[in-house]
C-alpha cells in the first residue's frame, strides 16, 4: 500500500499508519486520497468496499486499511485490415480479433504479437505501421512503448483456372 488516506474529522491527515482517539459513538468519515502515479482499490476492516469515502461509528476501537496501488497505465494498440481480401488480425494477449478497424488498450511495455489470419482463397500481403519491419511473415511483435498502430493487408488468392478443350468421346 501507499499513498495518503484523510480523515476530514479533527483535520487528521494520514500517510501509512496513523491513530487517534476520538469520543465514544463519533462518526469519522475517511477519504481515501490517492498519491501521484497510485489508484485507490479498497477499504477494509471497519470499512468495505470501493467509495472513496467511508464512515466509521467509534462504538468501540476501529481498524480500518486503504489499499493503493501502482496506476497501470495503458496505451491503445489500433489495428486496421486493408486489402479487398478476407482475413483478420488477433492479438495476444487476447484483447484484439479484427475485421476491418479495432483498437485495445494494452498495459506501458507490453509485448503484443499480432497474427494475420488468411481467410479461404486469400493471400496475406504484408504489414505497415509499427509492424512495417516483418514484411510478409504471418506475425509480428509490438512493445507497447507508446500508443501504436499496424495494418495488415489481405489480398484475393489468384485463382488458377483450367479448362479442357478438345473432342470428347461419347459412349
Amino acid at each position: 500500500t501507499a499513498g495518503p488516506t484523510a480523515a476530514t474529522q479533527n483535520g487528521i491527515f494520514c500517510g501509512q499508519i496513523c491513530a487517534n482517539d476520538f469520543p465514544d459513538m463519533a462518526t469519522v468519515t475517511l477519504t481515501a486520497t490517492p498519491g501521484t502515479g497510485f489508484v485507490f482499490t479498497g477499504w477494509t476492516g471497519a470499512c468495505t468496499g470501493t467509495a472513496k469515502t467511508c464512515t466509521v461509528t467509534m462504538s468501540q476501537s476501529q481498524s480500518v486499511q486503504a489499499t493503493f496501488n501502482p496506476a497501470v497505465v495503458t496505451y491503445v494498440l489500433t489495428l486496421t485490415k486493408r486489402g479487398t481480401g478476407a482475413g483478420s488480425i488477433v492479438s495476444s494477449p487476447i484483447g484484439l480479433n479484427c475485421g476491418a478497424v479495432c483498437a485495445a488498450p494494452f498495459a506501458r511495455n507490453a509485448k503484443v504479437t499480432l497474427t494475420a489470419v488468411e481467410s479461404p482463397l486469400t493471400d496475406f500481403a504484408g504489414w505497415a505501421g509499427a509492424c512495417s519491419g516483418f514484411k510478409l511473415l504471418s506475425t509480428c511483435t509490438v512493445t507497447m512503448s507508446q500508443a501504436r498502430a499496424a495494418s495488415a493487408t489481405f489480398n484475393p488468392a489468384p485463382i488458377l483456372t483450367l479448362t479442357r478443350v478438345g473432342l470428347s468421346r461419347s459412349s
